[in-house]
């Protein structure tokens, strides 16, 4: 989590930090969810933890 926001903090894309995790063969953490299909990192994920008031101390 903590790389996320140092990339987003750089100015780098939401997109771009997806892409990244991706390629990094990081797992998403929705993947643990046996009902989802897909399991790998897309915008909205990213943006999810960006927003999460746990992550933020909002």
């Amino acid at each position: 989590m903590r790389w996320i926001f140092q990339q987003r903090a750089t100015g780098r894309s939401v997109a771009g930090i997806a892409r990244e995790l991706n390629d990094r063969g990081i797992p998403c953490p929705l993947s643990a969810d046996r009902h989802r299909t897909r399991h790998e990192w897309i915008v909205r994920t990213v943006i999810g933890i960006l927003e999460n008031p746990g992550y933020t101390g909002r």
